[in-house]
Formats: C-alpha cells, sequence, structure tokens
C-alpha cells in the first residue's frame, strides 16, 4: 500500500508487514509515524498550482478576448485582483495605441507568436512586458481560446537603454 509520511512528506509503497497497527517507518527519514493513505497523483491539480503559484503571468480568454482565467501573479503585475478582471476584455491591459484585438479568421491561421509591448496598470502607469501566446484549439482544430504568458521586463529595458547610452557616449 502506498502510504505518506507525516514527517518527511515522502510517499513510499509499504507492505502490510511493516504496518505495526496505526504506525509506520518511514523508509527515507526512518521515523516513526502514525500512517495515513496517500492520495494518488493528480497531474491536473499538479499544473493548477504550479500556474498558480510560478511567478510568471498566465491569462487565459476566450476567442472574443475575454479573460476567462488568469493567475495572481498577472493580475497583480496589472495592479487588479484575480476576481476585478474576469470577464473582462483582454484590451484593459493594452496601451490604447496597441490594441489589435484577433479576428475569428485571424485566430483560425495562427499557432503562437511572440511579442514586446507595453501594457497599462490599474493605475493608469504603463511597463515593458514580454508575450508569449497560443491557440488552444478543440479535438476537430477550431480555436477555442489563446493562453498567453505575461512577463514585465521594465528592469530589462531600462539596462538596455543604460547600456546603448553607455556605448553611445
Amino acid at each position: 500500500m502506498l502510504l505518506h509520511c507525516l514527517h518527511c512528506g515522502s510517499a513510499a509503497t509499504h507492505s502490510r508487514q511493516h504496518v505495526y497497527g496505526q504506525w509506520v517507518i518511514c523508509p527515507v527519514c526512518f521515523q516513526y509515524y502514525p500512517w495515513r493513505e496517500a492520495k494518488p497523483y493528480d497531474p491536473i491539480n499538479a499544473l493548477a498550482k504550479a500556474v498558480e503559484r510560478i511567478p510568471l503571468g498566465v491569462t487565459v480568454t476566450d476567442t472574443e478576448g475575454r479573460i476567462v482565467y488568469i493567475n495572481r501573479a498577472d493580475a497583480q503585475m496589472h495592479g487588479y485582483e484575480v476576481n476585478e478582471v474576469l470577464g473582462k476584455n483582454v484590451a484593459v491591459f493594452a496601451m490604447p495605441e496597441e490594441r489589435r484585438p484577433l479576428t475569428s479568421e485571424k485566430l483560425a491561421t495562427m499557432t503562437s507568436w511572440k511579442r514586446e509591448s507595453r501594457n497599462v496598470r490599474k493605475d493608469g502607469s504603463v511597463f515593458s512586458v514580454e508575450l508569449h501566446s497560443d491557440v488552444i484549439r478543440s479535438p476537430d482544430g477550431r480555436p477555442i481560446a489563446v493562453v498567453t504568458t505575461c512577463q514585465d521586463i521594465s528592469e530589462r529595458k531600462r539596462l538596455e537603454a543604460a547600456l546603448h547610452s553607455t556605448a553611445a557616449s
């Protein structure tokens, strides 16, 4: 049976003979601990936790550009709470002059793209970002969503500008 060590967190397979009543010896940390059966690995739950905890912004929009998912890092990067932007058009993050909504025809021909842009925070401040987007398709090939990662590159842009000005002088 698969047991989960309450001391070190490891999961290990034990035969019934290694379980002493309600106690077992962990083969990793050698601690004697009360046993409980380990939960089976859930890859969807693991992926969801990873996306929620990475310091990179992740947003999923439907084909109309409405935000259907945004992780905390992306919302905070833009000065929002997650629930403030769900259902809004992703254009809320774009500079008005840089808004380029995707048509369904264009979306049908695209797969992924990378670009640098300037985004707008809730307070109106502007910052540089690097965006990577991928079209998510249904089993029959129709576009159903777009997933975009967003990284604040303001510091990198500042350093590039400083390097360029130093090289020019």
